[in-house]
């Protein structure tokens, strides 16, 4: 050994980063430096076949939103100033519990080239050309959990349409594993360091609570931005695996379809249903002949 290996030396932040994304160690993200994290995005050594090792992370200084600005939008006559036709919007319905058939509806977050915005719920309700922007199919918008958010709006009998893109459905064809967690781990994963866990706003399952609204409003706008920092990249991971078909034509169609069966239900035909049960009864039973009379005895 020399006297240059008990050296205390610099450690690799860049490596160490690469390592706790993939890890989710996401307190020891935050302890990362910000100034020894380059602009130059991280990539894995060709040799390694993890999954989350093929994806290239973009750098901090890419996707950091500190010093993040948005507009609490109280007006339901304002919403044609914030709203935009011509491009896309970035949209995030936040609920309160986890079960989005009961839970209480927060507010949504929008993001957009004229600003990001907090609307409270009971302001969207009211306000008719908000409800006119969400039904309008020609008008773009990117969203996390389609179906969650189509469910939650047809409670209150509001169409959703328009939506190009969900970064729910869209992680979940690229890695399935980064859906397992809420929102804020998919942001961190694309080296969004900024955006803090649901839990950290609200509480723990079963005893969410709602901070005062100049913390949820940050929360809830800063999902409906990190949403245009998640777009562009994983729509490049979609393309480069050729899996824009699935999302596109089977998975965010088919979620409108699910959620509308939620919602409406199923028509079923109980004569059916009971004549299927007794057949399967009967095989049930002669099934069991055959066990017994393999054993030799019951």
């Amino acid at each position: 050994l020399m006297e240059d290996d008990f050296l205390i030396k610099t450690p690799n932040y860049k490596r160490l980063r690469e390592m706790y994304l993939k890890l989710d160690f996401r307190s020891f993200l935050m302890k990362i430096p910000k100034e020894d994290v380059n602009d130059t995005p991280i990539k894995t050594e060709s040799n390694e076949t993890d999954n989350l090792d093929s994806i290239s992370h973009t750098s901090i200084e890419d996707t950091k939103i500190d010093n993040f600005e948005y507009k609490i939008i109280d007006d339901p006559y304002s919403m044609t100033e914030i709203i935009k036709n011509d491009e896309i919007n970035y949209l995030f319905l936040e609920l309160l519990h986890e079960n989005y058939h009961t839970s209480e509806k927060i507010g949504f977050g929008l993001s957009n080239s004229t600003g990001n915005y907090y609307i409270p719920y009971d302001v969207a309700l009211s306000s008719f050309d908000f409800q006119l922007f969400l039904g309008d199919k020609d008008i773009k918008k990117i969203v996390y959990d389609y179906k969650k958010m189509y469910v939650s709006l047809l409670e209150d009998d509001i169409i959703l349409d328009g939506i190009i893109f969900d970064a729910l459905l869209s992680s979940y064809i690229i890695n399935p594993d980064l859906t397992k967690d809420d929102f804020s781990r998919i942001a961190y994963h694309y080296g969004n360091l900024d955006l803090d866990s649901d839990v950290s706003i609200y509480g723990g399952k079963g005893k969410e609570q709602l901070p005062f609204i100049e913390i949820y409003s940050k929360h809830i706008s800063k999902k409906a931005h990190a949403l245009s920092i998640i777009y562009p990249l994983e729509l490049k991971e979609i393309n480069a695996n050729d899996q824009s078909f699935l999302l596109n034509e089977v998975e965010i169609p088919f979620s409108r379809v699910l959620g509308e069966m939620e919602h409406f239900g199923l028509r079923v035909d109980e004569k059916a249903l009971d004549e299927y049960e007794k057949n399967i009864l009967e095989e049930l039973k002669q099934l069991e002949q055959v066990i017994y009379s393999l054993a030799g005895h019951e």
